[in-house]
């Protein structure tokens, strides 16, 4: 797997983070089967997609809920 197929993936995932991820439809749309996808997944990423997803969607909670904007964390090169 190369990793534009990488960025594929994870492309899919953040676009539904809040939907009902289907990672058979995923891998059918990339020519793969569901578990050589997951299971390289999992093998360059050192996490699982299940697990990707879990710890995104924790993260978006946090800072929600604490208010924090992701304008705020993200720096523009050149500004202060």
């Amino acid at each position: 797997m190369d990793y534009e197929l990488l960025n594929k993936i994870i492309d899919y995932l953040e676009d539904n983070l809040t939907n009902n991820i289907d990672t058979k439809k995923l891998a059918k749309s990339l020519g793969l089967n569901d578990f050589i996808m997951q299971r390289v997944f999992s093998i360059i990423t050192n996490i699982t997609i299940t697990e990707y997803v879990r710890k995104r969607n924790t993260r978006n909670y946090s800072y929600w809920k604490h208010g924090i904007s992701m304008w705020s964390i993200i720096r523009i090169p050149g500004s202060k």
